[in-house]
């Protein structure tokens, strides 16, 4: 499979070329953004005319419209070829702003900007996308812009007025995710950072070096690779990193102090210490959000001196069950619920409540050795209580399990902070 994009940021224009081997594809339509003009469509190097209807798809948050287009299935290679101006508001969610500008453009997967060819089933779409095979990727932009994505770099080519970004792999192109911009760039020991602005208040090479040296020294060891990638994105795009491609995307007001600094750290810790959770257990979003906020919150107390860190979490939660979203439901049924979003705040504090009751050492030592075993075998919540009841003390356990049970399975713990006056 080869995908091959070009970017006019002055114009506002994305122009794409896709090509399949028959034995790639596993059905015989694909889904498109709406946004764009299919120009061509041609098998074995024969123009067809595709039947090209418009289906309404449920994203995460919105319903929206995409392009399914079928193709024939008697063909060894399919080639479409099509231009876009993206209107800004056909992605799957509402923090997707997919319009292509001087200043920023971000392509994300989620806005359907190459062909997917998936099941009918809505459901499915964001479920398990099946690809096969290997692919290439190409993104051409105009020289003096910078394209930061989610795949591993395979090269750079200047060529007159252009540059050329080549990526290979091993799919991920249901995954593929690229920012472009007139980036300045900042060349680390910890990695490199792609900058929107020219001026950097803060000594990010120092901070970033602090955190990599507590999470070592307190959670075990992780050589974070030094080509890693932190790229800023323009507020509201929301924070995330993909650890495959070793690409961190973070707001840029996150360069504004140290104490913002916190996004990077948080985006910089999943790269390298949280246990492997699958399913309902992933859709919790205990193993990944509520260790890495409360990971985030030792760094953040030792960066800016803070004396009560685990406040704002508190008030963030109580925010949350206030807005009327949520039912008060145990943290062990957040999955079964989708109510993953709780655990980056509710999630830290049990964290922190269960290091008081163990004490900090003990829990430091437990958790090293739990996301070391973990590391690559999925995990479930009770055997995260069962690892952590073996680290202490045999006359600690049932007072510890009892704890775990007021947290975890039951609603009391939680509970109290909505009522608490402070």
């Amino acid at each position: 499979m080869k995908w091959n994009c070009s970017i006019y940021p002055d114009k506002g224009i994305l122009k794409a070329a896709a090509s399949y081997d028959r034995e790639e594809l596993s059905e015989q339509h694909f889904l498109l953004n709406r946004d764009f003009v299919i120009h061509e469509i041609r098998c074995d190097g024969t123009k067809v005319v595709p039947e090209i209807t418009l289906v309404k798809m449920n994203g995460w948050y919105m319903e929206y419209c995409v392009q399914k287009v079928a193709v024939p299935g008697n063909f060894k290679n399919l080639e479409i070829s099509y231009t876009g101006r993206l209107s800004g508001n056909t992605g799957a969610f509402p923090y997707v702003r997919e319009q292509i500008t001087t200043e920023f453009t971000f392509i994300r997967w989620e806005t359907f900007p190459y062909p997917f060819f998936c099941a009918n089933d809505k459901d499915e779409i964001f479920g398990k996308l099946p690809v096969r095979g290997k692919g290439c990727i190409t993104v051409t932009v105009p020289d003096g812009y910078e394209v930061i994505a989610t795949e591993r770099l395979k090269s750079r080519i200047v060529q007159a007025d252009i540059v050329q970004f080549a990526y290979e792999g091993s799919l991920a192109v249901n995954n593929f995710n690229c920012s472009i911009a007139p980036y300045k760039k900042v060349t680390t020991t910890v990695g490199t950072f792609f900058l929107l602005n020219d001026c950097l208040n803060i000594d990010v090479e120092d901070i970033m070096k602090k955190s990599h040296e507590f999470m070592n020294s307190h959670f075990g060891v992780r050589n974070i690779a030094t080509d890693t990638v932190y790229a800023a994105i323009p507020e509201n795009f929301g924070n995330f990193a993909s650890a495959d491609a070793g690409v961190v995307y973070v707001q840029e007001s996150t360069f504004a102090s140290a104490r913002a600094m916190g996004m990077i750290i948080h985006e910089f810790i999943h790269l390298g210490w949280n246990a492997k959770a699958e399913g309902i257990v992933q859709r919790m979003r205990f193993f990944d959000e509520a260790f890495t906020c409360y990971f985030q919150m030792r760094v953040m107390e030792v960066l800016t001196g803070d004396n009560d860190p685990v406040h704002d979490y508190i008030n963030s939660y109580r925010q949350q069950m206030n807005s009327g979203k949520y039912e008060l439901v145990p943290i062990s049924e957040f999955g079964k619920y989708e109510y993953g979003d709780l655990n980056y705040t509710i999630g830290p504090v049990f964290l922190y409540e269960l290091c008081s009751f163990i004490g900090e050492a003990r829990f430091d030592k437990i958790t090293e050795v739990f996301l070391r075993k973990y590391k690559d075998i999925p995990v479930s919540l009770e055997t995260f209580c069962d690892e952590y009841a073996e680290g202490v003390d045999a006359c600690c356990r049932d007072a510890l399990k009892e704890f775990f049970n007021k947290w975890l399975y039951l609603t009391d713990e939680c509970g109290k902070f909505l009522n608490r006056k402070d």
